[in-house]
């Protein structure tokens, strides 16, 4: 009887240590694509790739976070349909691949599908190197988002549920614009782009991708300035900011398109043809890149449709 209620207790104590985990007064991380809340108690930093990291003092867990929006990525909750995609992401994270990138969240292969807030992915098991402590890998993506979270410890992995109940998803709208396209919009810029192409964000702007045909794209991106934008200082902004990787000469042209002004260096590319427009409002001058085909075919109407804020 003894050792039962001893049994019972340490069951009663761990269930409450979890429970608790988010009893305490919480926090919000919030940014143009995502918020969730966690413990006041954890400490808030950030990864050299961009991450989001909260430790929780004095007990070696901790929690990896990011999001980014995107629709080239997209779980359905279905097992069949889900199973080729998720088990090709979980082998990427292999001992092996990881040791030798240097890099420490390693899964094992085993996996459950998970949905939370209409979003649809999966809980992926493993271990961190440094340390060797049990981890679990969340990853979920909907409403044109992947959300995901590496819970190192197992404090962390008490908190999973908590976590990820709490993200809020921001920062994109699915609303149809003209006929045929689709609207983006961000805290520095909208515009259309073809509805039937994918989106992938970057910390440097976005990136529209036609899923049929990857080399067809559109990449946007800003420049803040230190002076007011004015047409007379375009040429030389997309002299400098043509990419390299291109190897296109630079010599750009002053167009007009429907009254605005721009400059663009056109050339073709391994991929086909190639136009690099700046266009700018304010202190702010903006870039887009048109690869393939399509991509060049509707540039005119990406470019009426930008809106600089």
């Amino acid at each position: 009887m003894k050792k039962m209620l001893s049994v019972l207790l340490i069951l009663v104590l761990t269930v409450s240590a979890v429970f608790c985990a988010f009893a305490e007064e919480t926090k919000e991380y919030r940014d143009q694509v995502y918020s969730f809340r966690y413990p006041a108690s954890w400490n808030q930093g950030l990864a050299d790739n961009g991450d989001i990291v909260l430790e929780i003092p004095g007990t070696g867990s901790a929690a990896l976070t990011f999001a980014i929006i995107t629709d080239l990525i997209k779980f359905s909750g279905d097992a069949a349909a889900d199973a080729p995609g998720i088990e090709s992401m979980i082998a990427q994270y292999s001992e092996e691949a990881q040791r030798a990138a240097g890099k420490n969240t390693t899964l094992n292969g085993k996996y459950d599908l998970i949905e939370s807030g209409g979003m649809h992915g999966f809980r992926a098991y493993g271990t961190w190197l440094d340390g060797g402590r049990d981890l679990v890998m969340v990853l979920l993506t909907g409403n044109r988002h992947m959300v995901s979270f590496v819970l190192i410890g197992q404090q962390a992995i008490a908190a999973e549920q908590d976590l990820v109940s709490s993200v809020e998803l921001l920062g994109s709208s699915a609303d149809d614009s003209a006929a045929g396209f689709k609207r983006w919009d961000s805290a520095q810029f909208s515009l259309d782009y073809p509805a039937h192409f994918g989106v992938m964000e970057q910390t440097t702007g976005v990136i529209f991708v036609n899923p049929d045909d990857t080399n067809c794209i559109i990449m946007a991106r800003t420049y803040n300035l230190d002076a007011d934008y004015s047409d007379t200082m375009v040429a030389y902004i997309a002299t400098a900011a043509l990419p390299k990787s291109t190897k296109v000469e630079a010599e750009p042209e002053m167009v007009q398109i429907a009254g605005r002004t721009a400059a663009v260096i056109k050339g073709n590319i391994s991929v086909g043809p190639m136009a690099f427009y700046v266009i700018g409002s304010g202190k702010t001058a903006m870039a887009l890149m048109f690869t393939g085909e399509e991509a060049n075919a509707v540039a005119e109407h990406v470019i009426l449709s930008i809106e600089i804020k």
